[in-house]
């Protein structure tokens, strides 16, 4: 009698256990491990019942995408890696499903869905290699090259670099361009606060032409840069050490643009040409780089002076690249906005690595 009352109890914790979610759930993924993804599914599904909030369903869903996908039901899986995204209470969660989503939206085509899903991963996964990867696969599937991934943009030759797709917006994310590089009017002379927020910098006439001028944030400590006579458009450096402006010598009709080190007071000419080169130019976010109009076209030039290469938008927009009103690089390096004078829009260029 007490062998059988032992029996019914047993049965009755047995009967409890595989009617808790969390038990289901293990379950379900040890059948999923073994490739039983059909019986998987049954469970993923009654694990899923469950109260909402709990830690572990953005998981669950995702797992329950990743059974789907392997039964050939790419739409099922492509509707509950949404409901692990949306479910996603931090970063490694979230990263998760958007790249299982996004794999799933590029293979189906979706390549502006691919594109907003990983946007969703948020500033911190901006160098993830799976979300390049991605990306990498989009840019291929659209015809173009494969994006440059961020290290190997940092150090490439600028004469590898091309426009792989232009899109044009009304206003930038500030997130995605941090720092952007506008055009000052004649006469306004505008104050450029640096990066690290300590100093400001700007071009101010004196009796003997304009020049450059820095100070202290709060505009003490003001004094004219030495070597930089006819200034113009002058820009801070990511480093804030370091300024970049175009220059023109009136004698030969020549505009330069120039780096300037602002703690040794050395400059050094980075590019010069006697006509086309536009007055703005603007330092990628990590330095390395320098983008800039000339003779009817964006160019890049790495800011060693070595590997200037024309970006050709111009055959990519149909029409002669303008002197720019805008230039900011993205966080990342893979993208430039550009504004032309006399544009309401902003083109963003994404950058691809020519196909070898």
């Amino acid at each position: 009698m007490k062998k059988f009352s032992f029996l019914i109890l047993a049965l009755a914790l047995l009967v409890a256990g595989c009617g808790s979610p969390e038990k289901s759930l293990k379950q379900a993924r040890e059948l999923a491990s073994k490739g039983r993804h059909a019986e998987a599914v049954e469970l993923f599904h009654k694990a899923l019942k469950a109260p909402q909030g709990q830690p572990w369903l953005s998981s669950a869903w995702l797992d329950l995408a990743r059974s789907e996908k392997a039964l050939g039901k790419p739409a099922e899986a492509k509707i509950d890696a949404l409901k692990a995204l949306d479910a996603a209470q931090n970063d490694p969660d979230r990263a998760a499903a958007a790249l299982f989503l996004a794999e799933l939206q590029a293979a189906d085509k979706d390549y502006d869905g691919a594109e907003k899903t990983l946007a969703r991963m948020g500033p911190a996964a901006e160098k993830d290699p799976r979300r390049l990867a991605i990306l990498n696969m989009v840019a291929q599937a659209r015809g173009a090259a494969p994006l440059v991934l961020v290290g190997e943009f940092l150090n490439l030759d600028a004469t590898r670099m091309v426009v792989g797709k232009v899109a044009t917006v009304a206003a930038l994310d500030t997130a995605a361009f941090p720092y952007v590089q506008r055009y000052v009017e004649k006469g306004k002379d505008t104050k450029i606060p640096s990066p690290d927020g300590k100093r400001m910098l700007w071009r101010g006439l004196a009796s003997d032409g304009y020049f450059l001028y820095v100070s202290d944030a709060d505009g003490k400590n003001q004094k004219k840069l030495k070597d930089c006579k006819n200034a113009f458009q002058p820009a801070w450096a990511p480093d804030s050490k370091r300024a970049l402006f175009s220059a023109i010598d009136w004698k030969s009709g020549k505009r330069s643009l120039m780096l300037y080190d602002l703690e040794s007071g050395k400059k050094r000419e980075g590019f010069k040409s006697k006509k086309g080169v536009g007055s703005m130019a603007a330092f990628s976010t990590d330095g390395s780089k320098i983008a800039f109009v000339y003779s009817g076209d964006l160019w890049l030039l790495n800011a060693n002076g070595i590997g200037l290469t024309k970006v050709n938008l111009k055959d990519v927009i149909k029409q002669n690249v303008k002197e720019a009103r805008l230039l900011a690089w993205s966080r990342d390096g893979s993208q430039l906005a550009y504004q032309p004078m006399g544009f309401k829009d902003i083109f963003i260029v994404t950058f691809v690595r020519r196909a070898s």
